[in-house]
């Protein structure tokens, strides 16, 4: 964005948000979330963040 590293987003859908965070965090070494989070009207999600702080954000797909 503008020649500075960071500030874009990626949305990636899974069923399990849950199951994903875990396996995310036994990996080690990635700057995620401590744990998935629920705003209302939004599904659970997570985020986590690239070297170059680009956000992916892990979301609920639902049916």
């Amino acid at each position: 964005m503008g020649g500075a590293p960071g500030g874009s987003s990626i949305g990636i859908e899974v069923a399990d948000v849950l199951a994903e965070h875990a396996r995310l965090t036994a990996v080690g070494g990635l700057d995620l979330d401590p744990a998935p989070q629920q705003v209302p009207g939004s599904p659970l999600m997570f985020s986590l963040r690239d070297p170059d702080g680009n956000h992916l954000w892990v979301v609920f797909a639902s049916a």
